[in-house]
């Protein structure tokens, strides 16, 4: 399990859901997305966009605005961001770490490229719940700071 250092929020049922993933896949690798919520979002290059398979396998992970509808640009209802949260099977994880990085995972700074270069599948499924903000930027930071001290006056 690896829980990216940008996600301090992570729900616990993530986390549980994408582990399920896994066991249930024949996947080597597990994570989650969640649609697109804005253009703005979509178009940020910070957040990491996914498009999947009809079985809900990787196609394609990038920070460009994907899928782009061709007779309408701003329109976002396929798109889904993908969550900085992943399982792996320990002996793939094993292997995986021994590749050398590829082109794409060096043009997108996107290491769950090289699995896809590899030919191998990432099991994609959609979060359960709506993940809380996770942190790219300063600006996200310092919303995430006070976002923080909100969450702790509720508590």
């Amino acid at each position: 399990m690896n829980v990216q250092g940008d996600e301090p929020f992570i729900d616990s049922r993530l986390i549980k859901q994408v582990a399920s993933s896994l066991a249930e896949s024949d996947a080597l690798m597990a994570t989650l997305c969640w649609p697109v919520e804005s253009l703005c979002q979509w178009q940020n290059p910070n957040v990491v966009k996914v498009v999947r398979d009809q079985n809900n396998n990787a196609l394609y992970f990038s920070r460009s605005a994907i899928p782009l509808h061709r007779d309408d640009p701003n329109a976002i209802q396929s798109a889904f961001w993908h969550i900085g949260i992943y399982a792996y099977r320990a002996e793939f994880l094993q292997e995986m770490v021994r590749w050398p990085v590829c082109e794409l995972e060096s043009l997108e700074a996107l290491e769950q490229l090289r699995v896809l270069w590899m030919g191998h599948k990432i099991r994609v499924d959609t979060a359960c719940v709506r993940p809380l903000q996770d942190i790219n930027t300063l600006d996200d930071l310092e919303l995430a700071r006070q976002n923080y001290r909100v969450w702790e006056k509720a508590v």
